[in-house]
Formats: structure tokens, C-alpha cells, sequence
């Protein structure tokens, strides 16, 4: 009995080990499969030999056509308009008059202030004289006649003065842009009055963000061109520079001289403005297409070689420099000469087989 039980014993566990036999015999050939596999798994790529190039970075902004003389003229004193001399749309020159507040009460108390200083210098001077001379009156007397003259002329002065400046003249030769007030209207001080234009030196205007500080400087190029011409582009350099940030929109200041050709452009008109804020020679740029984050570093694939001289994947860390749209500068990690492999990149590991293909834009290019 004990010895049939062996007997069945010794069969179990003689079929346990055929069947685990098999079983790592199978999966050693999996393995063996997928390493054969890994091994001559080649990725069809196209490539590109890397050379130094030129790298510009741009900033695209948006400005507005204005004048060194666009001004709107306020009125200096009170009264109601009498007359308007000059109309919209016509040229006056420096000092001409434009607009006439009716000054007849003014004229009136320029004559009065005449009478009251005249009055005054001739009690002055009879004081004065009369202490002087005969050495009658006191001194104080004469000190506050003088005084009294001193004010009356200097109250004749002013009256003068608001006078002449009832009637609003050009501060400048131009066109008279806007009349802004009315024969008949009423205005007070600082109230506008009319605009006058003077297109012979406009510029664009345009306010650059605050991180572009350092990136902008004088005489630097800027691309300008304008909705209606959308096609013609004019290079023109960086005239002004503000040393101030706007405290509301965090801008500076930056003007753009326009030259004679384009001072048929109006005040207000935006204009498209593209300037260089980097210019870079002898660089490796790449595609940021085909830089691939890797945990804390980037790198690329360059073409290289195994020991069997077959075509492999070689991965590069690199060191990224600034980059514009989708172009990046390379600063470390690659040279002129290297093969950069593009198109299929992504697919790729280190040591991976290649298999280059014609280019498509290659391909393109012999098509056409």
C-alpha cells in the first residue's frame, strides 16, 4: 500500500515539473522575443545637418499716429465768444487770431486801472517830493503812497494782459482741426476752444510693457505698415524712448519719427509696429518641436552609429538659450555638423535604430 502511494507520489510532482518546465520555457522565449524585437525595431525619421544661423526675436505692438503739434487751445479768461475768425479746415499762422471773447467790459476796467494808477504815481510822486524837498509830511506817508501806486500798476498789468488774451490766437502755423466753441457760447477759463493741427512732424506712438525695458534701445529698427497698405512695409529706427512707467498700464513711452513720404497718414491712425528686441549671430536654432522634456532637462536626437556601424538615435542634453515663435537657441549640448533628427523624433529613445528618409520638403521642392 505505502509503496503504490509513492508511486503516485513520484508522478505528481514528476508532472508539476514538465509542466513548470514549460512554462519558463515560454517565457524565456517571450523575453527572448521582445529583446529581439526592442533590438531591430527601426523608426523611419528625417533629419537635418545643424549650422549657425542668424536668430532675431521681434515685439509686435500697435501705435497711433500723432503730432508734436496737435493741440486744443483752452481760453485764458471768462467771456462770451463774439466772434469766430477762423473755421475748420482752415490754415493760420503763428499769432493769427481764431477766436474773439467780447472784451468791452475788460476795456473798461483797463481804463479805469489807467486812471487809478496815474492818480496814484502823480500822489507818489507830490509826497515824495514835498519830504524830499521841503521836508514836509512823514516818511511813512510816502511809503504807503508809493505802495498804493505799485499795486494799481501791477492790477493795470493784469487787465492788460487778460485783454489781449480775449482775443485766442494760433499758438503755432496750422489747420484749424475743431472749433470747439460756438459765436454766442459762454466760456470760462480752460474751457476749450479749438483744436489746431500742425502735420509736418508726426510720428507713432506707442506704449511698450515694462519687461521690455532693457530690449528696446535707441536707433533700434522697427518694421511699420499700415491697415490700408497691409503689403508695404517701411523700416524706420526708434526715435524716443521714455524714462518713466505709466503707473495705470505698466508702459513706457516710444516714438517713431515718420518720415516726409508718410505725412500723408491722419492723426489717430493706428499703425502695426514690429521691433527687434534680439539679434543673435552664429547660433544653433532649433524647432521647439523637436526639443523633448526629459524630468529636469531637455534634449534632442542627433544621428549616430552603433558598433555595427548601423544607424542609431544619439539623445543630448542641452541648454536652451531665448527663443521667438517656435525658433529656440541652442546654447550647449550641440555643434555645426550635427545631424538632427526631426520628423519621428518623438518615437525615438536613445540607442533606437534609424532609418532616414527623403525629406518632405526635399520632396516638395522636386516636384515643383
Amino acid at each position: 500500500m505505502k509503496l503504490i502511494f509513492s508511486m503516485e507520489k513520484m508522478k505528481t510532482n514528476t508532472f508539476a515539473l514538465i509542466i513548470l518546465t514549460i512554462l519558463l520555457g515560454a517565457s524565456s522565449c517571450t523575453e527572448q522575443a521582445e529583446v529581439t524585437e526592442r533590438e531591430v525595431r527601426t523608426v523611419d525619421v528625417e533629419t537635418e545637418m545643424l549650422q549657425p544661423e542668424l536668430f532675431e526675436s521681434y515685439l509686435r505692438q500697435v501705435g497711433t499716429v500723432t503730432s508734436t503739434g496737435d493741440v486744443i487751445v483752452a481760453a485764458e479768461v471768462s467771456g462770451v465768444v463774439d466772434e469766430v475768425i477762423r473755421r475748420e479746415g482752415q490754415d493760420v499762422r503763428s499769432g493769427e487770431p481764431v477766436v474773439r471773447l467780447d472784451n468791452r467790459q475788460l476795456r473798461q476796467e483797463v481804463r479805469r486801472l489807467e486812471a487809478a494808477t496815474n492818480q496814484s504815481r502823480e500822489n507818489y510822486e507830490r509826497l515824495q517830493r514835498l519830504f524830499e524837498n521841503d521836508d514836509i509830511g512823514s516818511e511813512i506817508d510816502v511809503i504807503n503812497a508809493r505802495y498804493t501806486y505799485e499795486q494799481n500798476l501791477s492790477q493795470l498789468e493784469s487787465a492788460r494782459i487778460n485783454l489781449e488774451n480775449s482775443v485766442i490766437k494760433a499758438p503755432f502755423s496750422g489747420t484749424i482741426e475743431n472749433v470747439l466753441a460756438e459765436q454766442g457760447s459762454m466760456v470760462s477759463i480752460g474751457s476749450p476752444v479749438f483744436r489746431i493741427v500742425d502735420g509736418e512732424e508726426k510720428k507713432i506712438r506707442l506704449g511698450v510693457p515694462a519687461r521690455y525695458s532693457n530690449a528696446v534701445d535707441m536707433g533700434d529698427m522697427a518694421e511699420i505698415w499700415f491697415n490700408y497698405e497691409p503689403d508695404k512695409r517701411y523700416t524706420l529706427p526708434v526715435t524716443f524712448i521714455g524714462n518713466t512707467i505709466d503707473p495705470m498700464n505698466r508702459t513706457f513711452r516710444v516714438d517713431i519719427d515718420l518720415p516726409e513720404e508718410l505725412q500723408n497718414v491722419k492723426l489717430e491712425m493706428i499703425a502695426n509696429v514690429r521691433i527687434r528686441t534680439q539679434y543673435m549671430e552664429d547660433v544653433m536654432i532649433v524647432n521647439e518641436e523637436f526639443l523633448f522634456q526629459k524630468e529636469n532637462r531637455y534634449v534632442v536626437y542627433v544621428e549616430g552609429s552603433n558598433d555595427q556601424g548601423e544607424k542609431i538615435a544619439v539623445e543630448r542634453e542641452i541648454q536652451m538659450g531665448p527663443s521667438f515663435e517656435n525658433q529656440t537657441v541652442v546654447t550647449n549640448g550641440i555643434n555645426p555638423g550635427d545631424v538632427l533628427i526631426t520628423i519621428g523624433s518623438s518615437y525615438l529613445e536613445n540607442g533606437t535604430r534609424i532609418n532616414t528618409v527623403e525629406n518632405r520638403d526635399s520632396e516638395s521642392t522636386a516636384l515643383n
